[in-house]
């Protein structure tokens, strides 16, 4: 029986792993922020760290 081994399994899985994880983060960014109870919408000042900075 002739089984056919790839050369580079392994890394092709390590990179398409990291890119299916940069194209997820955004989505759950954006699930995790709209959870938040302070959101400073553009335009207003919003506090951090004891300083205001503009959103």
């Amino acid at each position: 029986m002739n089984v056919r081994k790839t050369k580079h399994g392994w890394l092709f899985t390590l990179i398409f792993s990291i890119l299916s994880l940069a194209w997820v983060f955004p989505i759950i960014l954006v699930v995790l922020n709209s959870f938040r109870k302070n959101v400073c919408k553009a335009g207003k000042l919003c506090a951090g760290n004891g300083k205001n900075s503009v959103f």
